[in-house]
């Protein structure tokens, strides 16, 4: 679980730490969403095309 204002390389290093796939995003209390590791792809793919 993450803050939403958590930087993403925080959560993507977050995750090779705990071989996590999905991480939740909170806001105090609230479930703002989840990020999977597609996202980074996907995101990485957009800003890298071939």
């Amino acid at each position: 679980m993450v803050d939403a204002d958590t930087p993403a390389t925080e959560v993507a290093r977050q995750m090779l730490e705990r071989q996590a796939h999905h991480v939740v995003v909170m806001r105090q209390h609230d479930l703002l969403g989840v990020i999977s590791a597609l996202d980074f792809v996907n995101r990485f793919l957009a800003q890298n095309p071939t």
